[in-house]
């Protein structure tokens, strides 16, 4: 039996990356970010090493580069996937390079051809990637904002069809109907965020050029905090959502547009509160103001971060780029078009916590 580390911090896809290497008979062992897979591979010494390219704290390239450091696993090949298009230097780093989203089939084969390499066969030829060459800023800048939509797009793609695949072969053997219904969650979850992803970047492009505008009226936040937090739950059963509800408070807003708000702070929490995976929300009235707080119990946010947090497109230093750096940039817009604001206090090591401040009506 074969060790084979694998490290994606898309936590579906690893999901079905470890289903995959253990139905060849092989030993799967995970990784969510690249410090994690380099310091598994020293204490497993893998037999192959497959790598995602865009990673939190260290990329797919800083991975490749660690091991090669390393005499005990200099000679580890390495299979590395992607859904941007890394420079042919960096990708011929791997033995195979491969661009998602990839099939059933194309994974399994990469992985008998990564270990055959481990028992000294030539790799095959490495897949397509962009040409190096001397590029301006704005090429550059075009380069990275392409490589960033599809990273986006073709993540959730990746898991919802490798879900589909899966659950066909299932089909196909009869596989226990628990293990189908969950790969339906997963393939929900990332038709979801696709969805998500799309209507972020609409409502960006709107709120950039004053054009979005919202349907106005009284909005009980008992209410909507509670169904918001509901659907949380539903969505996540294995993480705690206390609740700390304000009777009787009424504002003037968009019904919607505020759920988009809550439900923007309360992703945050669920992504980055890790790894007490305990969400809080507490609804506070003052006499003329409301404020609806999220509060997570994860790493934080460096004090140097703060003054950027809500900016277009900004990603927070040491969270590996997760998340499309829309979200928070919307949120505080919309908060702002109902008179109001967001507000963030945060400590390394102790958590987060994001307030929207609106008027009462």
């Amino acid at each position: 039996m074969s060790k084979i580390l694998i490290a994606e911090d898309e936590p579906a896809l690893l999901d079905s990356y470890c289903e995959l290497i253990a139905s060849l008979g092989h030993e799967p062992i995970p990784a969510l970010d690249g410090d994690e897979a380099i310091q598994l591979a020293r204490r497993h010494v893998p037999d192959l090493v497959v790598t995602d390219y865009m990673m939190p704290h260290r990329d797919g390239i800083a991975v490749v580069d660690a091991l090669r450091r390393d005499p005990a696993l200099a000679d580890v090949p390495v299979i590395m996937l992607s859904a941007g298009r890394p420079p042919a230097r960096e990708a011929s780093e791997a033995f195979v390079f491969l661009p998602k989203p990839v099939t059933l089939r194309r994974f399994e084969s990469a992985v008998q051809d990564g270990l055959r390499g481990a028992r000294g066969t030539a790799p095959p030829p490495v897949g397509t990637a962009t040409a190096p060459g001397a590029r301006s800023p704005v090429t550059l800048a075009r380069e990275q904002m392409l490589s960033w939509v599809a990273h986006e797009i073709k993540s959730p793609i990746s898991a919802a069809i490798m879900a589909c695949e899966l659950t066909s072969r299932g089909l196909a053997t009869g596989e226990d109907p628990a293990n189908l219904e969950k790969r339906l969650v997963v393939l929900r979850r990332q038709l979801r965020r696709m969805d998500e992803l799309a209507t972020s970047i609409l409502d960006a492009a709107q709120l950039q050029d004053g054009r979005l505008r919202l349907d106005l009226e009284p909005v009980d936040l008992h209410d909507l905090v509670g169904r918001v937090t509901a659907n949380w739950r539903d969505l996540y059963p294995d993480h705690d959502f206390s609740l700390v509800d304000g009777r009787d408070v009424v504002v003037d807003g968009d019904p919607e547009r505020l759920r988009q708000i809550l439900d923007n702070l309360i992703s945050n929490a669920v992504k980055y509160g890790t790894p007490g995976r305990r969400v809080r929300i507490a609804v506070t009235a003052g006499e003329h103001s409301v404020g609806v707080s999220v509060t997570d119990e994860g790493r934080g946010i460096p004090t140097s971060e703060l003054p950027h947090i809500f900016d277009r497109f900004h990603r927070v230093a040491g969270q590996g780029g997760r998340g499309h750096g829309l979200g928070l940039y919307i949120s505080a817009q919309l908060a702002r078009l109902h008179g109001g604001t967001i507000k963030v206090e945060s400590e390394l090591g102790r958590g987060s916590a994001f307030t929207l401040v609106l008027p009462r009506r």
